[in-house]
């Protein structure tokens, strides 16, 4: 049973891979500019691309060696592993893939808008003025719902705090939820009590990936749009 969930949580990171590589294409001709060329507006679905292919490198490593019982030098360890250990791994693995994919988008999305020189209104609509802290994922997503600005919608900012929500709990507080929240994200459930580390299914992380990835996909084409090449 493990093994079977293992197959299809590797064929879930290695979907997202393709899609991942079709949103750096698609941003690539609407900014028109070849596939080597250096711009933040696409900088994020090539880092997210890289750690797509290391997470499967490592779950297909598992996988590889987990089938294999009879492994002269594996054999006596990997019969201690318990079902629970083994997807433990997994979660592990995949919880990292959403923490590194949180962290390029909201760095892309702060180089994008600093991208754009003046006298485009970029910077002033969705940065804060210089003097006023340091700019968040949370305060860039929470500007561009701006009735005038309208890069997202009520729904898609809903998503923005439910995952910066998510990854502050991993980051910050190992996993653990300090208030009570029941939400989905696509198509996981999320249960979240105070003092609870936050439960959800194996796949959860690639799928909050993949939604984080479709959100700020649609993000950079509404930037490009506004505020143009």
């Amino acid at each position: 049973m493990v093994m079977i969930e293992l197959e299809k949580l590797i064929n879930t990171v290695n979907a997202l891979r393709e899609n991942t590589k079709d949103y750096d294409c698609s941003i690539r001709k609407l900014l028109n500019i070849s596939p080597d060329a250096s711009d933040p507006r696409r900088s994020c679905f090539v880092l997210v691309y890289n750690s797509l292919i290391l997470t499967l490198e490592l779950l297909m490593h598992y996988r590889d060696r987990w089938s294999n019982p009879l492994a002269k030098l594996l054999a006596k360890l990997l019969a201690k592993f318990t079902d629970n250990e083994k997807m433990d791994r997994y979660m592990t693995i995949s919880r990292w893939l959403f923490i590194a994919s949180m962290s390029a988008i909201e760095y892309s999305a702060k180089a994008s808008i600093r991208h754009y020189r003046e006298p485009s209104t970029a910077r002033e609509d969705l940065l804060k003025p210089e003097g006023e802290g340091y700019t968040y994922l949370g305060d860039i997503m929470k500007n561009s719902k701006k009735k005038w600005i309208s890069l997202i919608s009520n729904d898609e900012y809903a998503d923005w705090k439910n995952l910066i929500f998510l990854r502050n709990c991993i980051v910050h507080n190992n996993g653990y939820s300090d208030e009570d929240r029941n939400f989905i994200i696509g198509e996981a459930k999320v249960t979240a009590k105070p003092g609870n580390i936050i439960e959800g299914s194996l796949d959860c992380f690639v799928i909050f990936t993949r939604v984080a990835l479709e959100r700020y996909f649609s993000w950079v084409k509404a930037l490009v749009e506004k505020y143009g090449v």
